[in-house]
């Protein structure tokens, strides 16, 4: 699950049409509607109805032989530069006015919250990347080598600058697959000693885990589930058993870290104790969508001005 506990319901729906019910009849037995989307009440109460009626099914690791050590999770204050936030201050405070504002048309809102998210999340991982950066040299003085996920171009150049000296090679949405493949396979053989990836890349890929445990999250994604697949690249079959997987998340209290980590805990909450069987967090991501734009909107203005604002009966798509 990426997102909130409603997706169940879009999921159950393909499986087995209508063993839920409507939309409208799940959601008034199991949650409510907000403007990110539908949120369960109970979502421990939920995953266990589903798998008494026989909808949802799974197996532990455990249970199919494979088990992998529980990473450690840090989750780390990063400092960051005003001056990167500075920059974007009068063009993300209006488009957070058009996201708010009523009055706006529709497809103005939609545009503007696309766009905030990309540029005011983009300008956070600009001030977070220096510092950043002298984080994962303090790692290397230590260890090896170290995973970094990133999301924005113009993060990976400054971490490409900083890192110069641990020959940084790139995995994300920009490379071809033989460029992929060159660049894991100068990390595992340690012709680089850092290997940028891009968050939602690299499904499937294979044999960092056998000269790596270091993850270093230099940005947020909106989802917890992203960061958990993150991790596995290193913590998966063939690692190192005798050393856990160690994942750093650096967070700054500046820019939009603030309003994603919220979003992350409330993602987290909804979805571990559905998932698993006692109904408790699993306990193996941090605790810390456009939805997400009006929760963006709302930071930057303040409580103040946003309240003055009427917010737009119809939520905003991702």
């Amino acid at each position: 699950m990426f997102n909130l506990g409603g997706e169940v319901w879009n999921i159950a729906d393909i499986i087995s049409p209508d063993e839920l019910g409507s939309k409208g009849e799940f959601v008034r037995e199991w949650g409510y509607d907000t403007q990110k989307g539908v949120m369960i009440s109970d979502p421990a109460a939920l995953g266990s109805h589903l798998r008494e009626i026989g909808l949802f099914h799974g197996h532990s690791a455990e249970e199919v032989g494979r088990a992998m050590p529980k990473p450690h999770v840090l989750e780390l204050n990063c400092d960051a530069d005003p001056a990167a936030l500075d920059a974007i201050k009068g063009d993300a405070a209006e488009m957070a006015r058009l996201i708010l504002d009523r009055n706006t048309h529709r497809h103005t809102r939609f545009q503007a919250a696309g766009d905030l998210n990309a540029q005011f999340r983009q300008a956070t991982g600009i001030a977070k990347a220096p510092f950043v950066a002298e984080y994962v040299r303090t790692l290397l003085a230590s260890h090896e080598r170290v995973i970094l996920f990133g999301w924005h171009r113009e993060v990976y150049d400054i971490w490409m600058d900083a890192l110069e000296d641990f020959n940084p090679m790139l995995y994300t949405g920009s490379e071809n697959s033989s460029r992929k493949d060159k660049s894991k396979n100068a990390f595992i053989t340690g012709e680089s000693r850092v290997l940028l990836m891009s968050l939602r890349s690299g499904a499937g890929v294979d044999g960092m885990q056998k000269v790596c445990n270091q993850v270093v999250f230099g940005e947020l994604d909106w989802s917890p589930a992203v960061h958990k697949q993150g991790i596995g690249r290193a913590s998966r079959p063939g690692m190192d058993m005798s050393r856990p997987v160690v994942a750093h998340y650096l967070v700054s209290d500046m820019g939009s870290d603030p309003v994603v980590a919220e979003a992350l805990g409330i993602k987290r909450q909804q979805a571990e104790p559905l998932m698993s069987r006692d109904g408790e967090l699993l306990g193996d991501v941090t605790a810390v969508e456009n939805g997400h734009a009006r929760a963006l909107a709302e930071y930057i203005l303040g409580a103040s001005e946003a309240a003055r604002l009427s917010l737009p009966d119809e939520p905003l798509a991702a």
